[in-house]
């Protein structure tokens, strides 16, 4: 039952929290900056490397791979994609709609009902994101690291 509850937490946290971000950094290829958001440099797939919820990491413990892609946009909005993959041989594919707000540094993302806004901030070379936001009023941190581009 608590595995079910972290998958839900985990889906519900990338779909629909993710609200205000806070960066932090000492490596300097980790530098991230709100600054360089624009809706190209979101393209592409990107893969979760660490989830932490609080204290509590989820990758590696109920989450075994997890995937974003972003794609090009078609008028004003783009398709994404992301697919979870769950120790113990689950998995699932979420998939919606996004805009970028470039003036805003805002990316806004629907799926499944839900729409969400987030700040997105990018490594100093454009290939890490940080999303730092709440889940169930606990800080929530996702980082994500281009996969392919």
């Amino acid at each position: 039952m608590k595995t079910n509850f972290l998958k839900i937490s985990f889906m519900a946290f990338l779909v629909s929290t993710l609200s205000i971000f806070t960066l932090t950094s000492c490596d300097k290829d980790d530098d991230l900056t709100p600054d360089d958001l624009t809706r190209e440099k979101i393209v592409g797939t990107w893969e979760i490397y660490s989830f932490k919820v609080d204290t509590s990491e989820y990758m590696g413990v109920v989450v075994d791979s997890s995937i974003v892609k972003f794609e090009s946009f078609t008028g004003v909005e783009g398709n994404f994609q992301q697919k979870v993959f769950y120790l113990d041989g689950e998995q699932e594919s979420i998939n919606g709609k996004y805009r970028v707000n470039e003036e805003k540094k805002e990316v806004t993302m629907t799926a499944a009902g839900e729409t969400e806004v987030v700040k997105v901030s990018f490594s100093t070379n454009f290939d890490k994101m940080e999303w730092e936001g709440e889940d169930e009023e606990l800080e929530a941190t996702v980082k994500v690291k281009a996969q392919r581009r």
